[in-house]
């Protein structure tokens, strides 16, 4: 494993991320259109929504990163990009720490929108602090992440 092929790795996912304008919405923005739906399914009855706006701010990020992940993997794998960088004086473990921090940057990052809608727009009553649900959320992204791009590694 090298830092520099890992950093140089990471940097040309980070750059074919932001470039495509829809995962960027569908890793930033869907967490959050899905908890304000699930806030106007339980408009009548607050209560349920602060019982069930925690777990569900977890389970969401953790779902889209997994989809987003695979599919990125394997749009990669099929346009030849992992084939071409095979060949190079790279490890596979360069590779896959590179999607991690690039997609890592992204979970984080997509926890905290989706977090910040629910609790300051939405008014999602939390019993604790607010960092360890973001803590929370942060790292079932990251779950989900590391699980599709094992899913896709397969």
């Amino acid at each position: 494993m090298n830092i520099r092929f890992t950093l140089a790795s990471s940097k040309r996912i980070f750059s074919q991320l932001l470039n495509d304008k829809r995962t960027i919405a569908l890793l930033l923005l869907f967490p959050a259109i899905l908890m304000t739906l699930l806030r106007f399914v339980f408009d009548d009855n607050e209560r349920v929504f602060d019982s069930i706006g925690g777990p569900m701010l977890a389970v969401f990020p953790f779902v889209t990163m997994f989809l987003v992940s695979c599919i990125v993997t394997l749009r990669e794998r099929a346009s030849g990009t992992l084939e071409r960088l095979m060949t190079m004086p790279i490890h596979k473990v360069d590779i896959i720490f590179g999607y991690a921090l690039s997609f890592g940057i992204m979970a984080f990052l997509q926890a905290g929108i989706a977090m910040a809608v629910a609790v300051k727009l939405l008014g999602l009553d939390i019993a604790g602090e607010w960092y360890w649900l973001f803590a929370v959320a942060g790292l079932d992204a990251i779950l989900g992440m590391a699980l599709g791009l094992f899913a896709s590694s397969l």
